[in-house]
């Protein structure tokens, strides 16, 4: 039994990420009975070592309040690997209950989230996705290096057209 979970412990980067070749999306934190993600990831392979991850991030029930995101993450070993960069917060698309935020909220939303990150920024958060026994995956996360299981959490892979979104 262990063997089998070392074994998924070291997949590599394009067999946790293989089933993005073929459209699928990455739902963060899935709840089947409402089709709602905390975030839905689009993920792209760029090159052999970096794949292009489009979030879609419920940052606050109320509204709702969703980020877009545009990020690069690097292979590193069995890992997939970005700096927190907090210029790049700024560079966000913010919309509240579909339509895009003031100003205003904008800037509010980006302070809220560059203080949230203020203490990791530059920092390289590393992930691994690792199957669960109940058919979900878990996302591992460590910073600069170190195991964080308080970050970890759950990801399914869903079809761009079932009916999954982003919503509290």
């Amino acid at each position: 039994m262990l063997s089998i979970a070392f074994a998924f412990l070291a997949t590599s980067v394009a067999e946790q990420m293989a089933p993005a070749k073929k459209g699928l999306l990455q739902c963060q934190s899935p709840i089947d009975s409402t089709k709602t993600c905390d975030s839905i990831s689009r993920v792209t392979q760029v090159s052999s070592g970096s794949y292009r991850f489009e979030n879609e991030i419920l940052i606050d029930a109320d509204g709702p309040v969703i980020l877009l995101e545009r990020a690069i993450a690097t292979v590193q070993g069995n890992k997939l690997c970005e700096t927190v960069r907090l210029a790049e917060i700024d560079k966000f698309a913010i919309f509240i209950n579909g339509k895009p935020a003031t100003s205003a909220e904008r800037a509010r939303y980006r302070a809220n989230i560059k203080e949230k990150f203020a203490p990791i920024a530059g920092r390289a958060i590393c992930t691994s996705v690792v199957p669960d026994e109940d058919g979900l995956q878990t996302v591992e996360a460590s910073i600069s290096g170190q195991r964080l299981p308080i970050l970890d959490y759950t990801m399914k892979w869903v079809g761009p057209n079932d009916g999954w979104k982003v919503a509290p």
